[in-house]
């Protein structure tokens, strides 16, 4: 019988499964099996190429989200017994196929789920690898006829770290006429970003997917051929960062986001604004200086 690791659920937010879980879970196939077994993720369908070309079996999670919230490695209101018969059905389902050798999923007992470290960084690896059919995509979808900018305009309910300017940042955009010389992607996932309501950018979630690609996937593809990755301190930025694609930030979080997360020292520009209120004008500048000192 083939070993196999069981990977998931993970039903947190994105920015922890990128930089905590998934990472993780590549570790201990690549590095501590050495590839020499078969890996098995359960996640949400938008997430699959997180894990990409590593993982043998990528199954989608079927839960209700309506009116949850995912904060850090939990789903609120998912209790701990149905987050554990999630995980155990699962584990069934593999139990006479596979001889499991791990089950990977969070602790989301009390305040555990908050914990950063639940995975020690020593074993975390950042090899995003996404299905060839995402880059396919992109490529088909976003023209090569100029350098390419991805956006992050993250937008989530309920918390404090929005930021409230981006349709006058589109509008800027638009109208800047050295920012013609480029095109721009907005990524983000759908209700929890900021769409462009005159679809003049180019956006992921436009993209029709297939069975062989995910929102992860082609977002993960437009950032690599991106020249700058432009957000308030968020998922998208971060990938960016491990991607190797330089950063233009803001937040109030600094050194989260410029040191702890930025593992391969990818160039970035952040700047402090802990209320959120940074001027789009101000955005616009910082965004045309750093792209006339990169020499376009």
């Amino acid at each position: 019988m083939e070993k196999a690791i069981l990977a998931g659920p993970m039903l947190g937010e994105f920015g922890w499964s990128l930089l905590r879980f998934a990472p993780y879970v590549l570790w201990n196939k690549i590095k501590k099996h050495n590839n020499k077994i078969k890996l098995i993720v359960l996640t949400r369908p938008e997430r699959f190429d997180l894990y990409g070309v590593h993982a043998d079996i990528l199954e989608p999670i079927k839960i209700n989200e309506k009116n949850k919230l995912q904060d850090c490695f939990r789903l609120t209101g998912i209790s701990n017994e149905e987050y554990h018969n999630i995980a155990e059905n699962f584990y069934k389902k593999y139990y006479d196929k596979f001889h499991i050798i791990d089950h990977i999923y969070p602790t989301i007992e009390k305040k555990k789920y908050t914990e950063k470290n639940q995975y020690q960084s020593k074993h975390l690896l950042y090899d995003f690898k996404p299905r060839i059919e995402n880059k396919l995509l992109i490529d088909n979808y976003i023209p090569k006829n100029k350098p390419l900018i991805a956006l992050g305009p993250r937008f989530r309910k309920n918390i404090k770290r929005n930021w409230n300017k981006w349709e006058e940042f589109y509008n800027l955009i638009s109208n800047d006429n050295y920012l013609k010389s480029f095109n721009f992607v907005l990524c983000g996932k759908d209700p929890d970003y900021i769409p462009d309501n005159k679809n003049r950018f180019y956006d992921v979630n436009h993209i029709k997917l297939n069975d062989s690609s995910s929102l992860v996937g082609v977002t993960i593809e437009a950032i690599k051929r991106s020249v700058l990755t432009i957000g308030s301190q968020s998922g998208i930025p971060n990938l960016s960062m491990i991607l190797g694609t330089r950063v233009l930030e803001w937040g109030n979080e600094k050194k989260y986001h410029t040191v702890t997360y930025n593992t391969m020292k990818t160039e970035i520009v952040f700047l402090d604004d802990k209320k959120y209120q940074l001027q789009a004008k101000k955005l616009l500048k910082e965004t045309i200086d750093i792209l006339k000192k990169k020499g376009f």
